[in-house]
């Protein structure tokens, strides 16, 4: 009796572990994406607005200021609604260190006090 030679054989441990290890990355990488507002923002160029409306800065360390004058909250929530009653536009421009939450909150709590008309500002560049 001869005995048959060895046949080869594809063996799928291996691959099952690559594969295995591929599932568990795009699983992870896939979680670590956060929902997103779209937003088509504007570059910055083009012609200024006609009329000047007020515009509300915030800085790094958090300070507020109406048409470059300090305010507290209160005071920018009193001053943001005349300004709207005016007819005048609203830009909130913010230093670009400031986390965009902080930003997010402040739009929210105009927008709880009745200041729903408020523009982002971004610095001008030149065509």
């Amino acid at each position: 009796m001869r005995r048959r030679a060895n046949q080869a054989e594809v063996e799928l441990t291996p691959l099952i572990d690559v594969l295995f290890i591929l599932i568990i990355f795009f699983v992870l990488t896939a979680s670590f994406v956060q929902g997103q507002i779209p937003l088509d923002l504007p570059d910055g160029r083009g012609t200024p607005p006609q009329e000047q409306g007020m515009t509300i800065s915030m800085t790094e360390d958090g300070s507020l200021y109406l048409n470059d004058s300090p305010v507290d909250r209160e005071a920018l929530i009193e001053g943001a609604r005349m300004a709207l009653d005016q007819g005048k536009s609203l830009i909130l421009v913010a230093d670009r260190s400031i986390p965009y939450g902080e930003v997010a909150s402040l739009l929210d709590m105009l927008r709880a006090n009745g200041v729903s008309s408020v523009g982002l500002g971004l610095k001008g560049t030149e065509p």
